[in-house]
């Protein structure tokens, strides 16, 4: 298991270095450490540059972006303020992460659909389906954040 100690990566034998930095950047997630995960993938990102998959360096860019509408959305910013006769509002809301939760939603659909369908006729590679089925996994999840933001309202 992977151990967060700063931002290094421990792999578990048998572990390869991408399977290694999910493992982190999803443990530093459900810590809310957000800032930590998105430093971490913007590192991975940096050192994807010799990587030769394209899947992964989307998937790390995508990570990042994931990290920011987290952090957004666990701070309750999206949701606005309620009007009462006693609390009016100040502003609008400071950010909406609906754009950011539809592009990539987009993005890991493309990149589960990719997994499926090789395009040189080989098979995919173990990195490749691993990262196709955590797409679909995140659009569920992703799915299921939106649909509690739209009923956020009814609960003020």
């Amino acid at each position: 298991m992977a151990t967060v100690a700063g931002s290094s990566t421990n792999s578990s034998p048998g572990q390869t270095r991408e399977e290694s930095v999910l493992e982190t950047f999803f443990i530093l997630i459900s810590q809310f450490a957000y800032d930590k995960a998105k430093d971490l993938m913007d590192k991975e990102k940096e050192s994807h540059k010799l990587s030769s998959s394209t899947s992964w360096g989307t998937v790390v860019q995508c990570l990042s972006q994931f990290s920011i509408a987290e952090k957004v959305y666990m701070s309750l910013s999206s949701l606005g303020q309620k009007t009462t006769r006693f609390n009016p509002i100040i502003g609008k809301p400071k950010e909406n992460i609906r754009p950011l939760y539809h592009m990539l939603t987009q993005e890991f659909i493309r990149i589960e659909d990719s997994s499926h369908h090789s395009n040189s006729g080989t098979p995919s590679s173990d990195i490749e389906i691993l990262l196709g089925h955590l797409c679909g996994q995140l659009c569920q999840y992703i799915a299921a954040k939106q649909s509690m933001a739209d009923l956020y309202p009814f609960t003020q």
